[in-house]
């Protein structure tokens, strides 16, 4: 997560995403419905762009904008603990053996540090399948 302080934080994440998503400029800006020259524009200074606009490309590159309130301690602003009841919950509708093996379905998918290892294992695979003779040397 990237936090966006300013209107030119919008475009410098945007273009991060972008390149992550492996899109060209002008790939993006025609599946956002915008030109490649507002895209460029965006992307390096965004003091100057349709706030419509901007929305169509985060939506293509999947982002989502959230607004958190930024409070201090003494401020008249700054969040109150709250008490909440939680009411008790009685389920007799579901069947044990369902959660266990809900549970042991959950327990099987990998870490993300399991996924990127995989990744890096099937990378090396790769490379040695395209250059043989380099496993020679």
């Amino acid at each position: 997560m990237m936090r966006i302080r300013t209107v030119d934080d919008f475009g410098a994440v945007a273009r991060l995403r972008r390149r992550e998503l492996g899109h060209s400029q002008e790939e993006l800006a025609k599946r956002a419905g915008v030109t490649r020259q507002w895209l460029v524009r965006f992307e390096r200074d965004s003091s100057d762009v349709s706030l419509a606009k901007v929305f169509a490309v985060l939506r293509e590159l999947n982002l989502i904008v959230r607004a958190d309130p930024v409070v201090s301690a003494d401020s008249p602003l700054s969040p109150r603990p709250k008490k909440y009841a939680v009411p008790k919950i009685d389920m007799p509708q579901l069947n044990m053996d369902v959660l266990r093996r809900s549970l042991e379905a959950v327990r099987q998918i990998p870490s993300q540090d399991e996924l990127v290892a995989m990744r890096d294992a099937i990378r090396q695979l790769d490379s040695a399948r395209l250059n043989p003779r380099a496993q020679d040397d």
